[in-house]
């Protein structure tokens, strides 16, 4: 079984900085439908239970995207991401008594994130062409 040690470093087989771009571009179309099926679970998590799920793994996931798809090409992902991460910060920052119910919050963050899975969807189901030219 290959180790780490036996991986090949692509960072030095790459003769341009376009050529890993590419790769890196590849890296995270490839990385999409993992990324979907962890913020879909992490949505209908909280979805069901709004009151009684914590937002934290949903914010992580949502700004991660937020700061990451644009820069691959994926600008749509990123704009819904960004949507529904100031929405979670916003709320986040409100005083508890000031927030409302969790319920209120899933039923604002409801066509959001229908958009950024939607969006996420589209872009898995063209993995097998380039990424988008940024």
């Amino acid at each position: 079984m290959p180790t780490a040690v036996d991986a090949p470093d692509f960072r030095f087989q790459m003769s341009d900085s376009s050529q890993r771009l590419d790769f890196l571009r590849a890296t995270y179309t490839q990385s999409l439908a993992s990324k979907y099926s962890a913020l879909e679970s992490a949505w209908h998590e909280f979805a069901a239970a709004p009151d009684a799920v914590p937002l934290r793994d949903l914010h992580v996931l949502v700004h991660r995207l937020a700061g990451s798809a644009s820069v691959y090409g994926y600008e749509q992902i990123g704009e819904f991401a960004r949507m529904v991460d100031t929405h979670l910060s916003e709320w986040e920052d409100l005083p508890g008594s000031s927030r409302g119910s969790g319920a209120m919050l899933a039923q604002k963050l409801a066509r959001p994130m229908r958009e950024l899975l939607d969006a996420l969807v589209n872009a898995t189901s063209s993995v097998a062409g380039p990424p988008p030219a940024s």
